[in-house]
């Protein structure tokens, strides 16, 4: 299964967690395969959400606004988050602007660190949007347009598997935006989205 090692985050994924090692002191016990001051967790889930902003200035080579996320028709800043499958916040990124893909803006912020966690035995799950990330990373499996038939029953139950699984991880950042109000809608430069977002992210996990 994919879920199937226990490692230490903190010395496989070089990424700025390094607030939320009070999550350590209340991780439940499991059977890590390294040791360190860090949470002992089996998996990490991989997940984008839009933070609503004013209008900003900036056009795409397209001559479309920047920042406008035409995914909820506003404008917006796309910022990538980590946590784990029992839904522990564990990470978010600087912002891209809105109209920035999931997968280009992890390509940016996170994915040579998720690779180096995979080698390591730490797996990171994520939705369909990151398909074609690269290795280490899950995502569900997708019907070839070009194919005749289905994509089989052990394809299909890999799929609600994994979408079992990251729910918990992917609600937790919908959890965080509606516990702290100024995620829901940032009047500020969206320069500083990412900045909010993390110290949400510290004062959410000191909350808990």
């Amino acid at each position: 299964m994919v879920v199937s090692r226990y490692c230490t985050l903190p010395e496989t994924f070089s990424l700025r967690i390094s607030s939320n090692r009070r999550y350590a002191a209340s991780a439940s016990p499991r059977r890590p395969c390294t040791t360190g001051s860090g949470p002992a967790v089996r998996d990490s889930v991989l997940d984008g959400t839009l933070v609503r902003c004013d209008r900003t200035g900036g056009e795409t080579a397209r001559g479309t606004d920047l920042w406008y996320a035409i995914r909820i028709k506003h404008f917006a800043g796309n910022v990538q988050f980590l946590a784990t499958s029992d839904g522990t916040p564990l990470w978010v990124s600087e912002v891209e602007p809105g109209s920035t893909h999931d997968l280009v803006a992890t390509r940016i912020h996170a994915l040579p660190d998720l690779y180096r966690a995979a080698r390591d035995g730490l797996p990171t799950l994520a939705d369909i949007g990151y398909l074609g990330a690269g290795g280490g990373i899950h995502v569900p499996v997708r019907k070839h347009p070009d194919l005749p038939g289905d994509i089989g029953f052990g394809n299909q139950t890999y799929n609600k598997l994994l979408r079992g699984l990251c729910f918990p991880g992917e609600r937790a950042m919908a959890v965080l935006k509606q516990r702290w109000r100024t995620l829901q809608h940032v009047t500020l430069s969206p320069s500083r989205i990412g900045a909010i977002t993390q110290a949400a992210l510290v004062l959410n996990n000191a909350w808990r």
